[in-house]
């Protein structure tokens, strides 16, 4: 049986401030929470008990989605043989009007169309 694991970019540096809306907008990983992602890499060895395998490892383009991929690789070390699939179809969606802007900002400047996100999706 394959088995498919989706994962989301490492934990990002935020700017002072409060949380904001990320899309495109390409801050780097938080270096703190690398080691993190090193055992997570690990965590996929162990499952195939570190015997090489046809693992893939695809990721989008932006530098925080790279770094995850780069450092999942290293975890999990041989059981990944091939290169890395790096693919911009995987990028995060541009959030238009909302990119890098403070949620407490949207809740309060688009306030409407803040409340009707994620109601309609498709």
């Amino acid at each position: 049986m394959r088995n498919i694991y989706l994962v989301r970019h490492g934990k990002i540096k935020q700017e002072a401030g409060g949380r904001r809306c990320i899309g495109q907008t390409d801050p780097p990983l938080d270096e703190k929470y690398v080691s993190s992602i090193l055992k997570l890499g690990n965590w996929f060895a162990e499952r195939q008990h570190h015997q090489k395998s046809s693992v893939v490892l695809a990721s989008g383009t932006l530098k925080r989605a790279c770094d995850t991929a780069k450092y999942l690789k290293e975890g999990a070390g041989e059981i990944i043989s091939g290169n890395i699939l790096f693919d911009e179809n995987l990028n995060e969606v541009y959030t238009g009007l909302w990119e890098n802007r403070e949620f407490e900002e949207i809740k309060v400047k688009d306030q409407k169309r803040f409340e009707e996100r994620g109601k309609s999706l498709g």
